[in-house]
């Protein structure tokens, strides 16, 4: 689906000069964010680029766990949820 700018959001991108523009809903105060599709394309890839990191940690954890009799399950839930944080940006 692909909706129109109104007059309004056309002059609002301009006035922002390529930077997202804040869009609020009244009926929902929901906030929405109105970018180019360059920088949504570079948003995706920040995103891919992420989740490939995160995938491969995973990975690494998950085999560093199997091949470890040593380590405690504790110990590896430890490790994996502080890799998600870092990842996410969540704090502990």
């Amino acid at each position: 689906m692909t909706t129109k700018l109104t007059a309004e959001q056309r002059e609002a991108l301009k006035a922002c000069a390529g930077q997202p523009v804040r869009v609020a809903d009244e009926n929902t105060s929901e906030v929405f964010y109105l970018l180019n599709e360059d920088a949504f394309a570079h948003l995706r890839s920040l995103q891919a680029d992420c989740d490939d990191e995160f995938k491969e940690k995973l990975r690494e954890l998950i085999t560093e766990g199997i091949r470890s009799s040593e380590l405690s399950a504790e110990k590896v839930f430890s490790d994996l949820r502080a890799e998600v944080n870092r990842l996410t940006g969540d704090q502990p």
